[in-house]
């Protein structure tokens, strides 16, 4: 099984091929850092499986699973996150990715999850496949969230989540001032004044 994997973290990468290493039948063919040096492997070389992480320096993961998605329907994408599944699987499933996979889980779940794509089958647990098919329901309704970007539903879930700007920022690599714009969107869109109302909102939508 050839693979691509893409995170900006060489102790990741290194950790994902220690993990991979016991198992029979994994190759990591290439490693990428940013979203644009993927997008290079993926035009030109072909893969079993992609594992896409979200947080990338130059474009959130899950615009590059879309951008993939524009020239390849078929190849399966994982994603890894630091965020449980609840928080951002629907999100990925909505993008194209075939898989979700959070980084605190056991490794045997990562090739567990790697085998499944790669025999053409999903990994999400049965509880988000029944939040997806509510999510549909609610996009037809116009639900508030989904006027935000990937970004901004990612940082909305993290503040509902009780999580600092000044963590936030460090987690996503990105400036605390950019995380307060980020903020003050998702205030401004969901009609909404303080991280208390995110948190309610957040909870009655079942989005953490």
């Amino acid at each position: 099984m050839n693979l691509l994997i893409v995170d900006d973290h060489p102790l990741i990468r290194q950790g994902l091929a220690q993990v991979l290493r016991p198992s029979e039948g994994f190759v990591i063919r290439h490693e990428a850092r940013t979203a644009a040096e993927a997008l290079d492997y993926l035009r030109t070389e072909s893969y079993d499986v992609v594992v896409l992480d979200i947080n990338l320096p130059d474009q959130n993961g899950l615009e590059l699973t879309k951008q993939f998605r524009s020239f390849n329907r078929h190849t399966p994408v994982l994603i890894l996150s630091m965020l449980p599944e609840e928080s951002l699987a629907i999100r990925s499933i909505k993008a194209g990715a075939d898989g979700y996979v959070s980084k605190e889980s056991p490794p045997e779940t990562l090739v567990e999850a790697l085998r499944k794509l790669a025999q053409g089958r999903k990994h999400f647990s049965p509880e988000l496949l029944y939040r997806v098919a509510q999510a549909k329901s609610d996009l037809s309704a116009g639900a508030a969230h989904e006027k935000l970007s990937n970004r901004e539903y990612q940082v909305l879930c993290m503040l509902a989540g009780g999580k600092s700007i000044a963590g936030i920022a460090e987690q996503l690599e990105l400036s605390p001032n950019t995380v307060s714009t980020y903020r003050t969107r998702i205030l401004e869109k969901l009609e909404m004044g303080s991280n208390a109302d995110l948190t309610r909102y957040a909870i009655a939508n079942q989005l953490i």
